[in-house]
């Protein structure tokens, strides 16, 4: 099935991401937390994940993107960071 859009791609690594595509990789990835695969639900505190990370080679554009909620996108950063310091 061809794309509706054309795929949004950051202008930098730190150009914000508009909420319509925020919206859209959600709805892409069923609302489901790409680290924990926990089903994200209302009220729950979500942000976008770099699935490559940009340090590692990784694009900000829509398809590198994920949902991950909070606690786990922390946890899950805080472990990169600590193995990319090591």
């Amino acid at each position: 099935m061809a794309r509706d859009v054309e795929e949004w791609v950051g202008a930098s690594d730190d150009s914000a991401i508009p909420l319509r595509v925020r919206l859209r990789v959600f709805d892409r990835c069923g609302g489901v937390c790409h680290i924990s695969g926990a089903k994200i639900r209302a009220g729950d505190k979500w942000e976008m994940d770099h699935v490559l990370a940009l340090r590692n080679g990784g694009r900000n554009c829509e398809s590198n993107l994920a949902p991950a909620l909070t606690t786990e996108h922390r946890v899950d950063f805080h472990a990169e960071v600590t193995q990319v310091a090591a």
